[in-house]
């Protein structure tokens, strides 16, 4: 369920404090669930909500304080870690299956997964659920000072910053590690204008569109890369891994030219783009040609 942000309704520390806990909750409900069904898709599912509740600590990092902020998302990342595997395993099977139907190599992939579900499964998902459940309260004291939306200005303007600078990290001297981390901060930058995105102002739906697809090409890309270093030591698996490479680099190509136009403009200008959201007012909308030929929105200021 997507959540939104209203400077019309409740106070502003309340609302975040609600979808905070809505996406804990979620997250706790999710590795709670025995009941017959696709428990891949059930974790996976949890980790994206304790990823949204990551990116709202963040969002808010300024008035939590230094010390509240890094000891909540240290739980948060002990958490996501602790599940990560099993998530992991699956999208290797499934990245695997887009691009082979080779079945002795899926053989050897579903059973690296099996051994991971031997461990102790069952305590590291009631250990998650209880640590969830625990950090409910982590906003509950959050103070936000300003009218309407403002008091987000300086917790968007800096991860907007933040994308930016890792993109062009990326850019410049790629590695997996790198565009990882720009990944990661496209995905904070999304969260946080999805949670904007219901103020009547054109050109933010746009602004969430694009920021899901380059997500998801970079997404895509490092789940490549992943795979390619599982198959590395398998014979059978060589002759993919060109394969593998070629596509990791095209998604990467296409991620870095959307990125090109999400991120042109400057932290300054985006500024005062969101005051205008904050207001009210008509954000500025311009079609952008890619290469390809096609028309992407881009919000300017």
């Amino acid at each position: 369920m997507a959540y939104h942000l209203s400077a019309g309704s409740k106070p502003l520390a309340i609302q975040i404090q609600e979808i905070f806990v809505a996406e804990l909750s979620s997250a706790s409900a999710k590795l709670n669930d025995s009941s017959e069904g696709d428990r891949d898709s059930r974790i996976h599912q949890a980790r994206k909500s304790i990823k949204r509740a990551r990116a709202i600590l963040r969002l808010v990092q300024e008035q939590l304080g230094a010390r509240a902020f890094a000891r909540a998302n240290k739980q948060l990342r002990s958490i996501a870690q602790s599940i990560s595997g099993l998530r992991d395993a699956q999208v290797v099977l499934e990245t695997f299956d887009s691009i082979s139907q080779h079945a002795a190599i899926r053989k050897i992939l579903e059973e690296q997964k099996a051994a991971l579900e031997q461990g102790k499964l069952a305590d590291t998902l009631l250990w998650a659920q209880k640590k969830l459940e625990s950090l409910q309260t982590t906003l509950s004291d959050l103070k936000l000072d300003g009218d309407g939306l403002v008091p987000l200005e300086s917790g968007l303007v800096s991860f907007y910053r933040q994308g930016r600078k890792a993109m062009s990290c990326a850019h410049d001297r790629p590695s997996p590690v790198r565009l990882h981390d720009w990944r990661k901060r496209v995905k904070d930058h999304w969260y946080h204008v999805r949670l904007l995105s219901d103020n009547e102002v054109a050109g933010l739906a746009g602004r969430v569109a694009d920021l899901r697809k380059l997500e998801t090409l970079l997404g895509d890309a490092h789940n490549l890369h992943v795979l390619r270093s599982v198959l590395k030591p398998i014979d059978e698996a060589t002759s993919l891994l060109p394969l593998i490479e070629a596509r990791e680099a095209d998604l990467e190509d296409q991620a870095f030219e959307l990125g090109a136009q999400l991120y042109e403009t400057k932290p300054k200008a985006f500024r005062l783009l969101l005051r205008q959201v904050f207001a009210q007012g008509p954000a500025i909308r311009k079609p952008v040609k890619s290469k390809a030929g096609a028309l992407r929105p881009q919000i300017v200021a």
